[in-house]
């Protein structure tokens, strides 16, 4: 005699089915992805991955060490020297009067856009991406 399944344990076994083929959808989906973390890479995955990370350190190293001296020459356009009580002249360039019309100029396109996109925004940059590296 044949033995008969019970009606349930059927119903059971075919419910199983479809969660095991889509497992194994994402199971072959992840392997041909990106390995996730804590998993094992391969030797030139490693390898990748500490040469990327190597360089993002020295592009931040050199940023810093590059922030400060540009950071001093920007502050530096702003430096006046006063002459008398009604006129003032840049500190590094005394031929300049301060605020007239070629430093305004200059300020205005030079010494405004680097000290809010390189003083301020880049170190902000920076610390953002470094954040959020930091929560992976």
């Amino acid at each position: 005699m044949t033995e008969v399944e019970p009606a349930g344990e059927a119903v059971i076994d075919d419910l199983k089915k479809p969660e095991d083929s889509e497992e194994k959808m994402l199971n072959e989906k992840h392997r041909l992805g990106r390995p996730q973390r804590g998993e094992p890479t391969t030797r030139w995955g490693a390898f990748k991955s500490y040469v990327k990370s190597r360089f993002i350190c020295c592009i931040f190293v050199v940023f810093f060490i590059l922030n400060l001296p540009i950071a001093v020459q920007t502050f530096q356009m702003f430096n006046c020297h006063s002459v008398s009580k009604s006129y003032s002249v840049l500190f590094l360039a005394p031929s300049q009067e301060c605020y007239g019309p070629e430093h305004m100029t200059f300020v205005l396109a030079v010494a405004l856009p680097c000290l809010i996109l390189w003083v301020v925004g880049a170190p902000t940059v920076c610390f953002l991406l470094l954040r959020r590296k930091s929560y992976r």
